[in-house]
């Protein structure tokens, strides 16, 4: 299957409107394998509802030229077409594999991308075998077994690409027939020792001599992005008989994913033993407060007392309001560190070399704020990779140093934390924009 086509086969003008339609289309496709609204109807009643969705995405991926994509949906057509409710039932192994096929749809359309990796879905779809299409005289097909992370891994998913850092899922595919299966992926585990750290895998380690399994899944942490002679190295796993290959997957940060951890806290220990004091501080005061308010006949004295024992109380509590909202500021610096994956990743793709500068000034902002932050940031800073960095050979031509620079600055200005993005670059190319159409009207 010819993976790379033409770039002229797509409409690009196209491509927004396919974007939109599939996100209202892949909500459903999710609803109905999710079982968000009647999870005890049985999956061959939703098999019509799935078609239809399947057959709709189909339609429109060719219309805009997107043929990878188009042949995968049309692989899954054909599965659902064949299904046999009678023989099948609800097929375990089915629903976690489209599963898997709507997440990478959704990262697609998240990035508005159009590079979809039809050889690898062809594989999956090759090794899937539905129940009925096996005999009593056949062995029990070899399953395609789901890779479920549970809430640690997530968040220890989220906490590695926060920092930055890389996640890859790898997969080595066996055939139906091949023997040895477990042999093959502890070697494959060990050999992937050497690339980084392996956070689980799918069959788990302990469960690998059942050979019951039709691909062997790794998620792989990376400090940096594996190389092309690194990926390379993986991919050409020395070949045994039965192994059909190995594919490499990035792993796309997903925050519906780390719920739990985007929603957690971390908090200083050193704040929460203040905080503990300034409550203790706090009740003293209330009952120095009460007993003076329950003095009968208060002399000028108590008076006195009881009004600076309200005041002091008073600004216990503005102190407690402040060191409150201060356990929901972050680092600045920790909001600047979840660029620098996106921006080594655009230097590696644009053949640039970069170096990042963080000047955040010991600066904190809310939590919730930083959030909203990491979109518009994230694309200024691709942006002053892609369109404001010069090549080396460009650089060294103007008398630059060859590495670029980006610099993430915060800083306070009248009350206001004011961040920047900005690259020692050439600049905006004027006659570029001179020149374009949208200069002309």
């Amino acid at each position: 299957m010819d993976n790379h086509r033409m770039e002229t086969e797509i409409d690009y003008p196209l491509l927004p409107y396919f974007f939109e339609e599939t996100a209202g289309h892949l909500s459903e496709l999710i609803r109905l394998l999710r079982d968000e609204d009647a999870p005890s109807v049985p999956f061959s009643a939703k098999q019509e509802a799935l078609f239809r969705i399947i057959h709709q995405l189909k339609g429109s991926a060719a219309v805009v030229g997107l043929l990878p994509l188009s042949e995968t949906l049309h692989e899954i057509e054909n599965i659902l077409a064949q299904w046999n409710p009678q023989k099948d039932g609800d097929d375990p192994s089915l629903v976690p594999l489209l599963l898997d096929f709507t997440a990478a749809l959704e990262t697609m359309v998240a990035k508005e991308s159009h590079h979809w990796d039809g050889d690898y879905w062809h594989a999956r779809f090759r090794i899937y075998s539905p129940i009925s299409t096996n005999t009593d005289h056949q062995a029990p097909p070899k399953l395609d077994r789901p890779l479920v992370l549970n809430q640690e891994e997530k968040e220890k998913v989220a906490a590695w690409q926060e920092e930055g850092k890389q996640v890859y899922g790898i997969e080595l595919f066996f055939s139906q027939e091949a023997p040895l299966r477990s042999a093959v992926a502890i070697a494959f585990h060990n050999y992937l020792k050497r690339f980084g750290e392996i956070l689980t895998t799918a069959p788990a380690f302990d469960q690998l001599p059942a050979e019951d399994f039709a691909i062997f899944k790794a998620v792989l942490f990376r400090p940096n992005p594996l190389s092309p002679e690194e990926k390379k190295k993986i991919t050409v796993f020395p070949v045994n008989e039965g192994v059909e290959g190995v594919y490499i997957r990035e792993w796309s940060y997903r925050k519906e994913e780390s719920q739990h951890f985007t929603k957690t806290l971390r908090v200083d220990s050193n704040a929460l033993n203040k905080l503990v004091q300034r409550v203790t501080e706090l009740e003293t005061l209330y009952g120095t407060v009460y007993a003076l308010h329950c003095v009968s006949r208060p002399s000028a004295a108590t008076k006195q007392k009881l009004d600076d024992a309200l005041q002091a109380l008073g600004n216990n509590l503005n102190l407690l309001r402040l060191e409150l909202i201060n356990l929901r500021m972050i680092p600045v610096k920790q909001l600047f560190s979840r660029f620098t994956h996106a921006i080594r990743k655009m230097a590696w793709e644009s053949h640039k070399v970069v170096k990042i500068i963080f000047d955040e000034n010991d600066l904190r902002i809310e939590k919730e704020v930083a959030e909203l932050l990491i979109d518009p940031l994230t694309q200024l800073a691709l942006n002053a990779v892609a369109h404001g960095l010069e090549t080396p050979a460009e650089r060294k031509a103007a008398g630059k140093s060859e590495t670029g620079t980006i610099r993430l600055e915060a800083r306070l200005a009248g009350g206001n934390l004011l961040v920047s993005i900005g690259d020692d670059g050439r600049g905006l190319n004027r006659k570029a924009i001179y020149s374009s159409p949208l200069a002309t009207k």
